[in-house]
């Protein structure tokens, strides 16, 4: 119930009005907390009795969905990208469509003022902290980067966060900083990749299959091996049989040795293992 309280605690001043629980027994401490603590805030607790989960009926689960995702759709069309790293935040907003040098502009301007208030709800939602750079469309009017601007800086005032953004610059990038607090949404609910260690890319199954067939060779000259065992994934399996099994016929050539390819479901595209045995 801790962190029930202390949301509470910190969104009463955003005029909170109503709080909606599925739960009987939480409902009825809520209802205790803000008859105690906040008796003067005419703020309503309700009970949730409906079969369908509460995260379903309200859409939670989807906003829940899009927090892990880079790319966010705008409804005209166009959409965002946001890309982590341990500095800083980009965000880079795209128009998703060509109308053309007539309505281009208007097109850009009309898409960056909608990727605003976007921008503005998902540095929020995401509890996105330190350094964010955005880079909005480019706009050749002076007038439309300035009313982008101060778009920008009104949709941020809802952040109750200390949040500063920079002027827009002629290449139309912002740079906002925001005061980091706890970890950002993205963090609590997910964990770094184990394959590709948070970059976002794996190697492809040729650059593996290449690098298998460079560590057999180095493995055929330092071990005097007669027989071999290369363990891997099977993507990378199926293109040592079908396009390179040449190459592993002239090794076991060159070096007087038989290799057994050895397909693991469990391995990853980026992994493998080679040993010799008798």
């Amino acid at each position: 119930m801790g962190i029930i309280f202390r949301v509470i605690r910190d969104l009463h001043s955003h005029n909170l009005k109503k709080i909606i629980v599925d739960d009987q027994e939480v409902y009825e401490r809520i209802g205790e907390f803000l008859k105690d603590y906040l008796p003067d805030e005419g703020c309503e607790v309700a009970y949730f009795a409906e079969k369908d989960p509460i995260f379903e009926v309200f859409g939670i689960e989807i906003e829940i969905a899009k927090l892990l995702h880079r790319k966010i759709w705008l409804k005209s069309g166009g959409y965002i990208v946001l890309d982590y790293t341990e500095a800083l935040t980009v965000i880079d907003v795209n128009t998703g469509r060509y109308l053309g040098r007539k309505d281009l502009e208007d097109t850009i301007l009309r898409t960056n003022l909608e990727a605003v208030k976007e921008i503005a709800y998902q540095i929020r939602l995401r509890n996105i902290g330190g350094i964010i750079i955005i880079d909005f469309i480019d706009m050749e009017r002076k007038e439309s980067r300035e009313m982008v601007f101060q778009a920008l800086v009104d949709a941020l005032k809802k952040d109750r966060i200390k949040t500063f953004a920079y002027p827009i610059s002629e290449l139309g990038l912002v740079q906002i900083t925001r005061k980091r607090t706890r970890h950002n949404v993205a963090n609590l609910l997910s964990e770094v990749c184990p394959s590709c260690d948070g970059s976002g890319y794996i190697k492809s199954r040729y650059t593996v299959c290449y690098e298998v067939l460079r560590d057999l060779r180095s493995f055929c000259r330092k071990e005097d091996e007669r027989k071999i065992r290369v363990y891997l994934s099977p993507e990378v399996a199926s293109l040592l049989y079908e396009e390179e099994k040449s190459s592993i016929e002239l090794i076991e050539t060159t070096y007087n040795t038989k290799i057994s390819i050895v397909a693991n479901p469990e391995f990853s595209i980026d992994t493998f293992r080679v040993e010799g045995f008798r």
